[in-house]
């Protein structure tokens, strides 16, 4: 079937058969989101292109009707909706993410990325991310602004990077991906070169928890970062650690894998003298932290302190009140009144 170039269609409206290779391949990941994933899927499906595209996603094995909703679009889209299911959970196995189960199959020149609870709310963000790229060749992936809404608080925030004051997010930003103070990417933002993930080895990291951050770097180490100031999409923030079930065991893995992240990306690309030095004091006080906010784990948290360069005020006070074992309700209310006494200093 011939298709007018010059014209938009509504990806829901494509007439896709199997014949037609897709120029982007969407990325959807998702488990147990099934009061969110119509929301992502319908922002796929109102995507105004010009190209032909195909959507990707990877339910791991749902308990909450997830999978029921997915089914439910493939029926109706079965040439554009390609899931994935899977009948035991991988994540807890150690498959993890789209390395392993969305970007190998992936038929498009170009991938988009959108998690099952986050979602798109600009109908031309794909063909605005493509026609930027095909006229940008020395860019490797290109990312846009965003909205937040956190859930718990049923608060909505437009542009988080300029609300949050991100200043560098586009050109060669490979050091400060990994440091991951000036710039940052959202995976419901990206969209990349599919052939600059050629080399990266699926089998040493799809058990990795940082994915996302590994592709990123993955790509600036090769290739500039584009960037549209243009809202495109809405990252939900859901309430987590203790309340989804994760354990502390959980985040110190994902803290010691960015250990491995510098000397992976280094033998790649070298970074700068001192940049090692200041990714690790990053990482110390990330664990620390971890240490502070969870029960037990005083050990850790010593050994943590005492690697960190920088003790400041608030890193003393919750080395003391952690390590006299002041009765949490206390230590709580300790740190509230620094925090309050700290805004107020900042501001005068």
């Amino acid at each position: 079937m011939q298709y007018n170039l010059n014209e938009y269609i509504e990806l829901r409206n494509w007439k896709i058969d199997s014949h037609i290779v897709p120029l982007v391949s969407i990325d959807c990941l998702t488990y147990n989101h099934s009061k969110y994933i119509r929301d992502a899927i319908e922002g796929f499906l109102m995507q105004k292109t010009k190209f032909p595209v195909e959507i990707l996603i990877h339910d791991d094995a749902s308990t909450d009707g997830t999978t029921e909703i997915i089914k439910e679009y493939e029926k109706r889209y079965p040439n554009l909706i390609k899931p994935l299911y899977e009948e035991e959970n991988q994540w807890v196995k150690g498959r993890r993410g789209s390395v392993v189960f969305n970007i190998p199959r992936a038929q498009g020149k170009y991938i988009a990325f959108c998690e099952g609870d986050d979602y798109w709310i600009d109908p031309y963000k794909l063909q605005k991310q493509v026609d930027f790229l095909e006229s940008h060749p020395d860019i490797g992936l290109i990312h846009t602004e965003l909205d937040h809404y956190y859930v718990k608080e049923d608060r909505y925030v437009k542009n988080h990077w300029k609300t949050c004051g991100v200043i560098n997010q586009s050109g060669d930003i490979y050091e400060d991906l990994l440091l991951g103070n000036k710039s940052m990417i959202y995976a419901c933002t990206a969209c990349l070169r599919k052939e600059l993930l050629q080399d990266l080895n699926y089998d040493k990291f799809g058990q990795k928890i940082f994915q996302d951050r590994i592709i990123w770097l993955h790509i600036a180490a090769k290739a500039k970062i584009g960037y549209i100031d243009q809202s495109t999409a809405v990252r939900r923030v859901l309430p987590y650690s203790l309340t989804q079930g994760r354990s502390f065991e959980y985040w110190f893995e994902k803290h010691l894998e960015s250990y491995l992240l510098y000397d992976e990306f280094n033998s790649i690309r070298p970074f700068s003298e001192g940049v090692k030095e200041r990714f690790m004091q990053k990482q110390y006080k990330h664990i620390f932290n971890l240490c502070y906010s969870y029960d037990g784990h005083i050990n850790e948290l010593r050994e943590y302190y005492h690697k960190l360069n920088d003790k400041n005020i608030e890193i003393r006070l919750k080395y003391y009140l952690k390590t006299m074992q002041i009765p949490k309700i206390v230590s709580k209310a300790v740190m509230k009144l620094w925090y309050i006494f700290n805004n107020i200093y900042n501001k005068i």
